[in-house]
């Protein structure tokens, strides 16, 4: 019998046996054939009648449970699997039989093909960005662990194709911490923005991150056809509209919080890029400026606007005096010497040999910092927020060039109308930290302009505060100047030189100077104390001291400030040696001075305002005694504002407010609003530069906004990609041999021992005088004349009238002018 044509099968088997093969399931399909071919079916349509063939075969509940049961049988995966990679036996050396690869290979692919197609819909909505603004916040809250788990959920089929994709056969099974989630992110983003332009969210952050980390716009444009990015296009004119939203953002914000500004010079260069002779270099000098938004400060109302006024005419007539600063010294000075002793016990629990971890009494509360006067609150409802205005082209040379920053940065402020000005004078207070050179000139032109009409041409409404860390740098350059000494004696020079800290020996404003003279300060200090702590108690290594209890170690602390760090410490050893062993004073002198320097530093660092409130009369006496006329008059400023000119509204706000900002919430994360100033100049000048020959003031103005929320939009990225960015915090260096070594050199000449009388601390130059105590004596003659320098007449109407009658007259006078020029050409 012949072989059907199109299944194969015909009923005569093997030798002409029908039906018997031996192989009991090759019998069975062998009858099934049968009953197929007597059907005359095929298997092929067989299977395609069993598989919703037609209208009876889908309702027939007899072939509807057969076809059930088959499509979840697991001999289903295997057949199909089978299909496509038939059996060959080991032994075989001919080819495997193609079977119905092709077929099932070619379905697959179309299978594939629409499941992705769906999924992608499905993913489309996650990628698309919720709004066409630009905001931090919009910016900033794509969270990529979210978005994984929901493109998992929505796409199972395409992230599980990508993430085996990612990896070889043998990194499946070996490499089992491999994770390449990232990498499907970017496939399927770059997939998303593929389909539409509209799928952009990751491709926004990623432009703005690479443009103003450095990225050429070729390059830019290189990322933006692989689809990684937007265009070079898209982010320069995103920086316009970025700008728009966030000046838009900070001058509604003024209107409802309560807020303060700042602002310093900053020096930009131009390059050049193209040789013509209209395209010069230049470096030009500006004004950049910050507004710092207080969501957990109260509005000062209009009242203590006016009642600021009144009391600052008050206050003027009756100046704080000598008796006054001597007072305030003597109140904050137990809370220093708290706060000394606990940093002297702090440099023992701290060093290696003393092994605090292991301590038996590691837990007592004697170890613990002592508390604060005047602590400001933490937590992320107290963080500041700070927005960039537009940087100026005009300088901080003169009275009047700082007369036109004022007024400009009022108008990007929102105060754009002379109205609007006025207004704002007399109802609102606006704080204004600066530099020493800024605060000065803003009361000098308060002094200048004390006659003017109105409390707005006066400038009344403006309450000028130096910045803290200006303070702080005077103060650490005042130390570095009556201690420097030559290589010979025990000064700062020579712990320098047994440091090897280079770039030390002169005193300049610009660069890292006062950041490694605070270093090297510290390590000074710790060498010094580190002796003390050998000296006074007789031990011959720290590590001796394990043994002590809590209550004897700041037993010991208390005692070694008395004896070595204080000023009735230096007045004992005068009176117990005459001639006295200026060298043991000197030391004496020098610790004193330096653990005021500390005690600010950490004051600041953990917001303790109480604290630096009273370290200002102390560093009064010393900036008066060297003579540093500047911030004694920034000291008796701000002394006779807290206590005689300002209203206790403003007091507190100055205090709580305009000396520290928040940008981390954290307890020890406080930070100067000057140094934050100069950061946002750095951002400005080093990290977010921008070249190219388009670049100018105008577009600076229009950048510089926006650079806030282009810092957050890198730290976004580099925190959810997990980049290591180097440098991102600071830490001192503990140079522990070097301090070492420099206390066996403070040991060895004995700096901390009453040796001889007459012994001296070595040349003419290593010689120091007790600026604190010049400054105590001098204190009244520099008073006399600060008080004569600020007392002037000041104004008190508030008319604005006779400003717009002076302007028409002088319009009168003008047509005139004009009048009589045009008659007289006519009669020549």
């Amino acid at each position: 019998m012949d072989a059907c044509q199109e299944c194969g099968h015909s009923s005569v088997h093997g030798d002409g046996v029908a039906g018997s093969t031996g192989d009991a399931t090759a019998d069975s399909v062998l009858r099934i054939l049968d009953a197929i071919s007597k059907e005359r079916m095929t298997v092929g349509r067989f299977l395609k009648a069993l598989s919703w063939g037609n209208a009876t075969c889908v309702s027939n509940g007899r072939i509807r449970n057969t076809r059930t049961a088959f499509m979840n049988s697991p001999e289903l995966p295997r057949l199909l699997e089978t299909w496509w990679k038939p059996p060959r036996s080991p032994n075989s050396h001919k080819s495997r039989s193609d079977a119905g690869r092709s077929v099932l290979e070619s379905f697959a692919v179309r299978a594939v093909h629409e499941t992705l197609q769906k999924e992608l819909d499905l993913v489309d909505p996650l990628l698309r960005a919720s709004e066409d603004r630009l905001t931090k916040d919009e910016l900033t809250q794509l969270n990529l662990d979210e978005l994984e788990t929901d493109i998992r959920t929505r796409a199972p089929m395409l992230w599980g194709l990508f993430e085996y994709l990612c990896k070889t056969v043998h990194q499946h099974k070996e490499n089992v911490e491999k994770n390449s989630s990232k990498r499907i992110l970017g496939i399927v983003a770059t997939l998303g923005y593929s389909r539409s332009r509209l799928c952009n969210r990751l491709q926004r952050m990623l432009a703005i991150y690479f443009k103003f980390k450095g990225l050429t716009a070729k390059g830019c444009d290189t990322l933006h056809a692989l689809g990684l990015t937007m265009s070079s296009k898209w982010t320069t004119q995103s920086v316009e509209k970025m700008s728009a939203e966030a000046m838009a953002e900070v001058q509604g914000l003024i209107k409802i919080c309560a807020s303060f500004l700042s602002y310093d010079n900053v020096y930009m260069t131009f390059r050049i890029f193209s040789q013509r002779l209209d395209k010069v270099r230049e470096q030009a000098a500006g004004t950049a400026a910050t507004v710092y938004i207080k969501r957990d400060a109260p509005r000062l109302s209009s009242a203590v606007a006016h009642a600021l006024q009144t009391q600052r005419c008050a206050g003027m007539k009756n100046p704080i005096g000598p008796l006054d600063i001597v007072n305030l010294a003597k109140a904050s000075e137990p809370a220093i010497n708290r706060a000394k002793s606990f940093h002297i016990l702090q440099v023992l629990v701290d060093a290696p040999e003393f092994d605090l971890s292991t301590y038996q009494f590691r837990n007592s509360h004697l170890l613990e910092p002592p508390p604060p006067v005047s602590e400001l609150p933490c937590g992320p409802d107290h963080v500041t927020l700070q927005y960039m205005l537009g940087s100026l082209p005009i300088p901080e040379a003169t009275y009047a060039d700082n007369d036109k920053v004022v007024s400009a940065l009022l108008s990007q402020m929102g105060y754009t109308s002379l109205e609007a000005r006025h207004i704002m004078s007399t109802e609102f207070i606006q704080f204004i930290v600066g530099d020493q050179l800024t605060v000065e000139r803003l009361r000098g032109l308060q002094l200048l302009l004390c006659q003017e009409w109105n409390a707005y041409e006066r400038l009344e409404f403006i309450v000028p505060v130096f910045g803290w860390l200006h303070f702080q740098m005077a103060l650490a350059k005042s130390i570095h100047k009556q201690y420097f000494g030559t290589d010979a004696g025990k000064g700062l020079k020579h712990a320098f030189t047994i440091l090897c800290r280079k770039g030390l020996d002169r005193r300049v404003t610009q660069g890292p100077f006062h950041d490694n003279l605070e270093h090297a300060l510290y390590d000074i200090l710790e060498a010094h104390l580190r002796d003390c702590w050998i000296k006074a108690t007789g031990v011959s290594d720290l590590k001796e001291l394990r043994d002590r209890s809590p209550e004897e170690l700041t037993a010991f602390a208390d005692q070694i400030l008395r004896e070595y760090a204080s000023s009735s410490a230096m007045v004992d050893l005068r009176d117990t040696l005459n001639p006295p062993d200026e060298l043991r004073i000197q030391s004496t002198m020098f610790l004193r001075d330096v653990l005021l320097y500390v005690v600010l530093d950490r004051a600041i660092k953990y917001g303790d305002i109480g604290m630096m409130e009273g370290i200002l009369p102390h560093t009064l006496f010393r900036f008066a005694g060297g003579k540093n006329n500047n911030y004694t008059t920034e000291c008796l400023e701000l002394l006779q504002g807290l206590h005689r000119e300002w209203p206790p509204e403003v007091c507190d706000y100055v205090r709580q407010h305009c000396w520290l900002v928040n940008s981390t919430g954290k307890r020890d994360g406080h930070t100067p609003v000057d140094r934050v100033q100069e950061k946002r100049i750095k951002d400005i000048k080093v990290t977010h530069r921008s070249q190219g020959p388009s670049v100018d003031w105008d577009y600076l103005k229009k950048l510089h906004p926006a650079v806030p929320v282009i810092q957050h939009v890198a730290d976004h990225i580099e925190d959810i990609f997990r980049t290591w960015t180097r440098y991102s915090r600071h830490t001192r260096p503990r140079d522990i041999e070097g301090i070492r070594l420099l206390q066996r050199t403070y040991s060895a000449a004995k700096v901390h021992v009453t040796d001889r009388r007459g012994r001296t601390s070595g040349s003419e130059a290593d010689g120091t005088t007790d600026l604190f105590n010049r400054g105590c004596l001098n204190i009244g003659k520099t008073m006399q004349r600060w008080v004569h320098a600020r007392t002037f007449p000041r104004a008190t109407r508030d008319n604005r009238t006779p400003v717009a009658e002076d302007l028409s007259i002088l319009r009168e006078a003008m047509d005139m002018e004009v009048d009589a020029d045009s008659s007289g050409s006519d009669d020549a």
